[in-house]
């Protein structure tokens, strides 16, 4: 192998060489595995049970986006058939399913960030209860095509998924190795400014466009960078979660998880008021605004997020790179 490969390999973060699990040693009062090869472990799963379990887990993520798109549109044929006319139970239909329950997380950046990801998933879900509204008043469309309206969403989030997959690893590499090879878990953080950049444009794009009436297309494809940017932000604030606290991750993905549900299916319900009283335009451009305001929070937890971890949760923090 070449020089230059050696050094390829040597920098990239595994998780299997450098950490040790805990060995069981009742004497001690430590239960653990049975050796460093125990089977019973997830991280030494064979490679196709652990390619089956991430199969599973991503088509049970799918799920709750897929479900609310779907029924989405036939959501006025829904009010028809019971003769409902509130627009609360309206929304509620396509979000109530989200609430959940968590363990409570007793560390200020986890708080920070389940609060940052929680208003950008409300916002998801503001959208997803008006689009098919929107589509139907401004273009005419039927129930039957209203659901392609969501291709720009559908788009973003998978050129999301590709780009974060292309740049996380890659960027952990290249700051390790300025870190005298020592990987923090804020180093998966300066990825999360970027993709928070694309999250306002959306609003602006997609409101104004619906607003003037322009070509169909035209709000569409502005759709695009909203889902481009949540789907990056939530793998890389995750990441990031599971990476300071491996051993509570469960329980920090938990408490992201439970803070977006509420938010996500509370939000909305201020959806058809606010666009009836706004319109589409400064309705759309007012979740813009709020979006810009909160691109310094990732500033924020890219600056002071290892100086918060450390301090406040060091009894459930674990350094990645320790090894």
């Amino acid at each position: 192998m070449a020089e230059g490969d050696e050094e390829k390999v040597e920098n990239v973060p595994s998780v299997a060489k450098r950490e040790k699990h805990p060995i069981t040693d009742l004497d001690q009062g430590i239960v653990g595995w049975e050796d460093q090869q125990d089977p019973m472990n997830p991280k030494n799963y064979p490679v196709t049970r652990k390619w089956f379990l991430l199969a599973l887990v991503s088509m049970i993520t799918l799920i709750s986006p897929f479900a609310s798109s779907v029924f989405a549109p036939a959501v006025a044929d829904a009010d028809r058939t019971f003769h409902n006319t509130s627009s609360i139970l309206s929304s509620l239909a396509v979000t109530s399913y989200l609430f959940g329950y968590s363990l409570l997380v007793l560390s200020p950046i986890v708080s920070i960030i389940a609060l940052y990801i929680a208003t950008v998933y409300g916002c998801l879900y503001l959208l997803l209860t008006t689009i098919t509204t929107a589509f139907k008043d401004t273009y005419n469309w039927s129930i039957q095509i209203s659901g392609l309206a969501y291709l720009g969403l559908g788009v973003g989030f998978l050129a999301g998924q590709l780009v974060f997959g292309l740049l996380s690893d890659r960027a952990i590499v290249r700051l390790k190795a300025h870190n005298k090879g020592v990987v923090e878990p804020e180093m998966r953080l300066p990825l999360c400014i970027f993709f928070a950049c694309s999250v306002p444009v959306s609003f602006f794009w997609y409101g104004w466009s619906i607003q003037t009436k322009t070509h169909w297309i035209v709000p569409i494809v502005g759709l695009f960078p909203f889902a481009f940017g949540l789907v990056g932000l939530f793998a890389t604030l995750q990441t990031y979660i599971i990476d300071s606290y491996p051993r509570y991750a469960a329980s920090g993905i938990a408490a992201i998880t439970v803070s977006r549900s509420l938010f996500g299916a509370l939000l909305p319900l201020a959806g058809p008021t606010m666009y009836q009283t706004l319109g589409y335009g400064w309705g759309n451009s007012l979740l813009g605004f709020i979006t810009l305001a909160l691109l310094g929070m990732p500033i924020i937890f890219n600056r002071f997020g290892g100086s918060l971890r450390e301090n406040y949760g060091s009894r459930f923090s674990h350094n990645v790179a320790s090894g």
